[in-house]
């Protein structure tokens, strides 16, 4: 039972992230280019990667809600699925920072 259910979200997942019809503006996307590229030359690895998350959801979210949202107002599965896995990155980043924040005292 559990294995069906792990296969069913997993299923949800694959469609919601096999969107054909995804927009990225071209300037957002240049942005995005450009802060990587200067986070990653400094070395802010932790930072390059809260970027990334940052217009991933952006990008998912706002530009592209549309897709992922039906039109009574629900969400797919596979966009609840990638909700729960970036705020579990979202946590992980935190606690990172929060575990370098007490080492540098």
């Amino acid at each position: 039972m559990f294995i069906e259910v792990i296969k069913a979200i997993l299923a949800d997942l694959v469609t919601f992230l096999d969107a054909t019809k995804l927009v990225v503006p071209s300037m957002q996307m240049v942005s995005y280019l450009l802060i990587l590229n200067f986070l990653m030359l400094f070395g802010l690895y932790r930072y390059c990667f809260m970027a990334s998350l940052s217009f991933a959801f952006y990008w998912l979210f706002i530009v592209n809600q549309n897709i992922f949202i039906k039109a009574d107002g629900a969400m797919y599965g596979g966009h609840m699925t990638f909700i729960a896995i970036g705020v579990c990155f979202l946590f992980l980043i935190g606690g990172s920072f929060s575990n370098a924040a007490k080492g540098e005292k």
